[in-house]
């Protein structure tokens, strides 16, 4: 298999911040910058990317993952080693950060892509899609200065992906926008998977990265740690982070405590509209368990919009520092969802005989695409309760077991 990329000993490296004057009189005498005033952000990167390959990049902040990938979109060149990119190549990277803030939306669409390599009349040919896609036809001639956030990631995002790369890359976001351009710019990234195009996505997300990738790559301090299949990797990854006191995908309180029913008007194409959780019938966001005795029950209430198809939930139970303890999914089961004619829908999850071990823990809830990958809603935190048991036993769960003298 003919590699997309290849990296043999890539480093990168950027000098430390040093007084004006003498870094003018460094540059005047032509003396090259010295070793201990370089900050080395990545180092003897070795690594092979195969076409039609979809690989993740993961690791802490800091790490240089970013560096990584704006290196091989050409976007700052590398300081040590070799690199080979074969194929036109679009990157998601920092939306809209190339625009030009005087120049109409129209003008910028057409410097972007001659900047990714399209020859005018190419562009001549895709500009319409583009700016279909897009969303912002009525403003496409008023200078990017007046756009929104929103406004410049739509139309960023519709120029990088209508190139027709041969690699693309993205950096963190899946899908960009709210409502249904969220759910455009996921089904397009999606498409570029269909058709083997080899795609670099790095992000956080342990969930995304497993449910996505053929491959994934962890960096830590600069260098590769390991590459390998998805499971593997994360696995790796998980626990390194626990040893160093860190968590992926660590959940954080939501901002809202209540999600009202008027916000079915918004753009959201599908949303969480109620969550009720019961402990042995008894309704509650602070409840109280007894382990292997109590049951748990959760009621989700959601919302879709005609047009799309129905979502799945999700739910995890975590520690209070985050930590997923469980977690549970309609698709992962095998559950098809319903809703009424309106778009409402109910499911519910049970546990009986709750095998969870003293402690606080946290009920979070997800509504996702019907692929479960896309996220049209979260809402973290929606209940807690507290667990008691009366033996010894010590860790999250009880499992079944069972003993017997031989």
């Amino acid at each position: 298999m003919m590699n997309a990329i290849s990296l043999r000993g890539l480093g990168k490296s950027y000098a430390k911040e040093q007084g004006g004057l003498r870094r003018l009189r460094e540059i005047v005498a032509g003396r090259p910058i010295s070793p201990d005033q370089q900050i080395e952000v990545l180092k003897e990167i070795d690594l092979d990317i195969p076409m039609g390959q979809v690989v993740g990049i993961i690791g802490r902040n800091g790490a240089g993952k970013s560096t990584l990938l704006k290196v091989v979109a050409g976007m700052v060149p590398h300081t040590a080693g070799s690199m080979e990119v074969s194929g036109r190549v679009a990157a998601l990277l920092e939306l809209g950060s190339g625009f030009h803030p005087e120049m109409t939306g129209r003008e910028n669409v057409y410097l972007a892509a001659s900047l990714a390599g399209l020859k005018r009349d190419e562009i001549d040919e895709k500009y319409e899609s583009i700016v279909t896609f897009s969303g912002i036809q009525e403003f496409i001639d008023r200078p990017v200065k007046t756009y929104s956030s929103g406004m410049m990631v739509r139309l960023a995002f519709s120029v990088a992906t209508s190139v027709d790369p041969d690699i693309l890359i993205i950096d963190e976001a899946l899908s960009v926008g709210d409502g249904i351009f969220s759910r455009k710019s996921f089904e397009r990234i999606m498409e570029f998977k269909e058709k083997k195009k080899t795609i670099l996505f790095c992000s956080h997300s342990l969930f995304q990265i497993e449910a996505l990738c053929d491959r994934v790559v962890w960096i830590d301090g600069g260098k590769v740690q390991l590459v390998d299949e998805p499971k593997l990797v994360t696995a790796e990854y998980n626990e390194f982070l626990s040893k160093t006191g860190v968590l992926a995908d660590k959940v954080l309180p939501d901002e809202r405590e209540e999600i009202v029913l008027e916000e079915k008007d918004s753009n959201k194409l599908a949303l969480i509209s109620a969550v009720e959780i019961f402990i042995d019938g008894k309704p509650g966001v602070e409840l109280n368990a007894v382990s292997s005795i109590s049951s748990l029950e959760v009621l989700v209430n959601f919302f879709s919009k005609s047009g799309i198809p129905i979502p799945t939930v999700a739910m995890t139970i975590t520690d209070p520092n985050g930590q997923i303890v469980t977690s549970a999914g309609t698709l992962d089961d095998g559950w098809d969802l319903t809703i009424d004619s309106q778009g409402n829908g109910i499911v519910r999850i049970m546990f009986d005989q709750l095998p969870l071990l003293k402690g606080r823990y946290i009920i979070n809830i997800f509504l996702l695409c019907e692929k479960g990958v896309h996220f049209y809603d979260v809402l973290y935190s929606a209940a807690s309760f507290s667990v008691v048991q009366t033996g010894m036993a010590v860790g999250f769960c009880v499992i079944p077991h069972g003993w017997s003298n031989i």
